[in-house]
């Protein structure tokens, strides 16, 4: 099947492929917990293999990726029995009418229908089937009143009517565009004007800023580039720098600010990052004041 599968990517045409895929449903019905795990954690993990195999089978598909879909669905859905219900239902009338416990109904014949208790048949619905000649009574029970019986391994369970049981869950797996988290940038070691909260910078000094960048995305981001927008500056050097996945890492630029930024209130800067091969930039203002070193009130240690 999948030479065929890959036969096919090759020559792209109008198709579809119906997988019996049965690992979910044999996983639900598994004591996973005897294995010190959750049903949550292994249905994640083979369902993300399948995204893994969608992804390996899309880098052999000749036609557009985008239009590759893979569908799963499951041929019903499953519910968890409680230890109280199972309990409670479990006798040898309840054994005799779901001796399969996997099964979604009890077919009784005529000559047993006296045989089954008056407050079972209220524990579900009670009908024959229309338009058929036949001496079966069929039983489907309500709620989660199918239990297996007592001495069976733990899982999940066919559950009657119940929307757990009734309601088909699907998946769809396609290629679409990451829809990435904007990263978070701060100044570090700024000087600060008390009495306004600005930045204080001063002009024909080379001045060293630092910007730290926080990746909140499952990839790597690298940094491509980064201008000075505002006020006119020479970039004397900057350091592309790697921001791995859900960390940080700090940018340095090496800036000469011209005597033409004196005066100007604020700090524009423009980052250039790439992530997943996909471009973008991150604009950063910084409200500040651009002095000269030269005017009353410096001091030595502002250098």
């Amino acid at each position: 099947m999948n030479y065929e599968i890959k036969e096919r990517a090759s020559k792209p045409s109008g198709a579809v492929y119906l997988l019996n895929f049965v690992d979910g449903d044999e996983l639900l019905h598994s004591d996973v917990e005897s294995k010190n795990t959750t049903y949550e954690d292994e249905l994640h993990r083979l369902f993300a293999r399948i995204a893994e195999s969608v992804s390996r089978l899309s880098q052999e598909w000749a036609g557009p990726r985008e239009q590759l879909s893979v569908y799963v669905v499951t041929d019903h859905g499953a519910c968890r029995i409680l230890e109280k219900e199972k309990r409670s239902f479990d006798s040898t009338v309840v054994n005799k009418l779901f001796a399969n416990e996997k099964h979604r109904f009890s077919a009784v014949a005529e000559d047993q229908i006296d045989e089954i208790p008056e407050n079972l048949w209220v524990l579900g619905h009670r009908f024959k089937r229309p338009f058929v000649s036949e001496n079966t009574t069929y039983f489907l029970p309500k709620g989660h009143n199918t239990v297996r019986q007592a001495g069976r391994v733990k899982g999940y369970m066919h559950g009657g009517v119940t929307p757990e049981e009734v309601i088909v869950p699907a998946a769809q797996y396609k290629l679409v565009k990451a829809a990435w988290k904007t990263p978070a940038a701060r100044f570090l070691n700024l000087d600060l004007i008390r009495e306004t909260g600005r930045a204080k910078f001063y002009i024909q000094r080379v001045v060293t800023l630092e910007v730290e960048i926080q990746n909140p995305n499952p990839s790597d981001i690298r940094i491509l580039r980064a201008s000075i927008m505002s006020p006119e500056t020479d970039l004397k050097s900057c350091e592309t720098v790697v921001i791995p996945a859900g960390s940080v890492n700090t940018l340095r630029m090496n800036c000469y600010f011209k005597k033409a930024a004196l005066g100007e209130r604020s700090l524009e800067i423009e980052i250039a990052y790439e992530i997943a091969g996909d471009q973008h930039t991150l604009p950063i203002t910084l409200e500040s004041e651009f002095r000269s070193a030269m005017a009353s009130g410096f001091s030595l240690r502002d250098l």
